[in-house]
């Protein structure tokens, strides 16, 4: 056997990591609208008088920062350092922050609203410079129906083109491997381990795992976006290299779960357990997974003790 897991494609891969890293350090720094709503919703179910309903599920609690997917509302989130959770094995709790995440989807950003009047501004100046006050006048009938038809299709359209950004759910080892430090491991091999975990969606057997949830709302009016990704792993070699359980971020092609793979049951327990809704929209699953005897590379970095792992070239 020879060759690697094509360089080009584990840089690009490691870039898009340190991208992820510095998305979580600013979630950290500046998403206080989001802590703000999870403050709120925490204050309202605490002046509930009836007793939490508890979902059947066995739910994971989410960070309000930054998405990140924890067992337990530990005292601060691993990734982004903020401690502001919400349980979604509670009922009310969960559907208070559902509520309060599709009025933040269907809003239309600041940004979007500023650069919409900055243009209009400018074009009323154009028009009041040759037209004098019929330009003033022409500028007042038109400005407020060229700001609502052109807010939501410039929310799109900036959407679409929007950088890196976390999901609105997310589980991976943190911090992200930075390929802007030195590499400690570049190792190519037979990926082996005695034992399994279970692939969330396929229910696969595996040594490692990453998962991708897609998710549109035909009544928002924002495109489809990623919304879930998770990894994981259970301790497996790659040659001489040991991979420590849940270390791992992979980068690989990720192959559509199929409908029909996932009873009505088991895909509605996976949303909700994550505190997403089924019934919410429109839904997209992919998963990889990494099977004993898979050629494999893993690369690490000195800013992280996580591994990228990629498939290798035979």
């Amino acid at each position: 056997m020879s060759g690697g897991a094509g360089a080009g494609g584990m840089a690009i891969a490691a870039q898009a990591m340190r991208e992820m890293g510095r998305t979580i350090e600013r979630a950290g720094r500046t998403r206080i609208d989001r802590i703000k709503g999870a403050r709120t919703v925490a204050r309202r179910m605490k002046n509930r008088t009836a007793v939490a309903r508890r979902t059947e599920f066995q739910c994971f609690f989410v960070c309000s920062s930054c998405g990140y997917l924890a067992l337990s509302d530990q005292r601060c989130c691993t990734a982004c350092g903020h401690r502001a959770w919400v349980d979604m094995g509670d009922e009310g709790t969960a559907e208070c922050w559902r509520n309060y995440e599709q009025r933040q989807r269907s809003m239309i950003p600041k940004k979007v609203n500023a650069l919409i009047v900055v243009v209009l501004l400018l074009v009323g100046v154009g028009l009041t410079w040759p037209l004098g006050m019929f330009g003033v006048g022409l500028s007042v009938i038109l400005f407020p129906t060229a700001y609502l038809l052109t807010q939501r299709p410039l929310s799109v359209y900036l959407a679409r083109h929007e950088k890196t950004k976390l999901p609105v759910r997310w589980r991976m080892p943190v911090p992200f491997p930075d390929r802007g430090y030195q590499a400690t491991l570049d190792q190519t091999g037979i990926a082996s381990g005695t034992e399994r975990c279970i692939a969330p969606l396929s229910k696969k057997p595996c040594l490692a795992y990453q998962l991708s949830v897609i998710f549109d709302s035909p009544d928002d009016g924002r495109p489809a976006e990623r919304v879930l990704v998770e990894s994981g792993n259970t301790e497996f070699n790659v040659e001489t290299a040991v991979v420590p359980p849940d270390h791992i971020v992979m980068i690989d092609r990720l192959n559509p779960v199929l409908d029909g793979k996932l009873s009505d049951f088991a895909f509605e327990a996976f949303l909700r357990a994550r505190g997403l809704f089924r019934v919410d929209g429109n839904w997209e699953l992919y998963e990889t997974t990494v099977q004993p005897g898979d050629f494999v590379r893993i690369q690490q970095y000195a800013n992280s003790p996580s591994f990228i792992l990629g498939r290798a070239n035979v």
